[in-house]
């Protein structure tokens, strides 16, 4: 999954994004992709959309349905595990950025909001894009 997960930002990357774009990959399951701030929402919610078509062929129709897989954790005790989902937290602007170690560091906060959120998600620059609120949903629909 780890591998498909690549293959899917760099795709998405190489399709939306710009020339100067940058994809990466920083440790297990976390990546990183660079793009102007005109793209980026539209690169990221591709993201997550093609992530959430695509995770569900790695899971059985049982599985898909109840909304997770049963067995045991590294500890050997038996949990519950949902479906992946797959967290995009974005920098765009931000004062405190003076350093490469401020980036990071805001990036890594951004990222444990977004893991906070059930489901896929994306927040940038602390707003919360995806899910989009239930509200903001029966605006644009009516």
């Amino acid at each position: 999954m780890i591998l498909q997960t690549g293959d899917i930002v760099r795709e998405v990357v190489t399709r939306m994004g710009g020339p100067g774009d940058f994809i990466g990959h920083i440790a297990g399951d976390d990546f990183v992709f660079l793009t102007t701030a005109d793209r980026v929402d539209r690169v990221a919610i591709t993201v997550i959309e093609t992530f959430d078509r695509l995770v569900p062929l790695y899971y059985n129709k049982v599985d898909r349905e109840r909304g997770f897989i049963e067995t045991n954790d590294r500890y050997g005790v038996m949990r519950k595990f949902p479906i992946m989902t797959v967290s995009v937290a974005c920098v765009t602007r931000h004062s405190r950025v003076r350093t490469h170690a401020d980036l990071s560091l805001i990036a890594a906060q951004l990222k444990q909001l977004a893991k906070a959120i059930p489901g896929s998600s994306y927040v940038r620059d602390g707003e919360t894009i995806l899910p989009r609120s239930s509200a903001a949903s029966a605006t644009s629909t009516s």
